[in-house]
């Protein structure tokens, strides 16, 4: 039995697909120790060829799937039925690993017997420009939350299917939810201070487009979401101050991020349909202490801007703070 199992879905990225395999194909825990499993998406381009290229050169440690276009939660799914190993990672096949990144979360997690091992990421773009940088330097109870990827880490793998943790299918968004159930589920967490995962900066895929505030539709799909997020939560981590920030720090997330060129009168409509959700479903999320207490382990700058939004919130400023803040007049 192998290790490790990598899982890449592939789906029409035949310009960056070679160099996320060989980053794989290069992991210094040799390739004995682990096999990648690509799920090929239903490409149109040369990406199924490629795959096929690298399993016939390498047979014992590339298995390639291919499949109509489901999804990539889908794919990820078919790699956690095949998979048979000890543990278990998922990579993008924008994306790229550093030679030691298996055998790093590797170490960590037989020296301590966890379920989920966490280190940094790297945003970075075709050109080699680093945009963003993020290890888990000095964890504290909020960290597990401070990075909803399901890259950046490996999990045991008995661990997922004892819990039947799988990825969601039918939402437009997949890491997220998968993040949140694996930490409802109660898994043990280690961390690494260590930046192995090197995530491209693609402005064609879905995690790099906004959901703009402001109109009905992307109200919905704002609501849709918060409203997954507590069908996974607010049950088994109703009573916990981590869970209640993060669900506040969605609201900020969105409204801030994606708000600025909305309406205001689009704006103020999220954020009182969001509220009122988290009203009637986590009260919890709307109270100070959480907010204190939930935040600890977050990036101070994070902080100070999801306890800056929540003031303004609670002292009835967000119709001034909308007028201010949103520039336009539709979306």
């Amino acid at each position: 039995m192998k290790k490790i199992t990598a899982v890449m879905p592939v789906y029409n990225t035949e310009i960056y697909l070679e160099k996320s395999i060989q980053s794989v194909l290069s992991q210094d825990i040799g390739q004995e120790n682990f096999i990648l499993i690509a799920i090929n998406d239903g490409s149109t381009d040369k990406s199924l060829e490629i795959l096929h290229l690298y399993e016939k050169k390498y047979p014992n440690c590339i298995k390639v799937v291919n499949q109509e276009n489901q999804g990539v939660g889908k794919a990820r799914n078919v790699g956690i039925e095949l998979a048979d190993s000890k543990y278990i990672s998922f990579l993008d096949s924008d994306d790229y690993y550093e030679i030691d990144f298996l055998s790093k979360h590797i170490e960590k997690a037989e020296e301590t017997s966890v379920d989920v091992i966490i280190s940094g990421f790297r945003r970075i773009t075709s050109e080699g420009k680093v945009l963003r940088t993020y290890s888990p330097s000095s964890p504290q109870r909020y960290t597990k939350y401070s990075t909803m990827s399901s890259c950046n880490r490996i999990y045991r793998l008995d661990f997922l299917k004892r819990k039947k943790i799988l990825f969601f299918e039918d939402t437009f968004v997949e890491d997220t939810p998968f993040c949140l159930s694996i930490i409802a589920q109660g898994a043990e967490y280690g961390f690494i201070d260590y930046i192995g995962y090197n995530w491209l900066f693609n402005p064609e895929s879905f995690s790099s487009t906004k959901l703009k505030v402001g109109n009905e539709e992307n109200t919905d799909k704002a609501v849709e979401m918060l409203e997954i997020f507590l069908d996974i939560g607010a049950i088994k981590l109703k009573n916990s101050p981590e869970f209640s920030y993060f669900m506040f720090k969605a609201i900020s997330h969105q409204l801030l991020r994606q708000g600025k060129q909305a309406s205001r009168e689009g704006f103020l409509t999220q954020f009182y349909k969001e509220k009122e959700l988290l009203e009637n479903r986590l009260p919890s999320a709307l109270k100070l202490t959480s907010i204190i207490k939930g935040s600890v382990g977050d990036e101070i700058k994070v902080r100070l801007v999801v306890t800056t939004f929540f003031s303004i919130y609670k002292l009835g400023l967000m119709s001034l703070f909308a007028r201010i803040y949103t520039k336009g007049d539709k979306i």
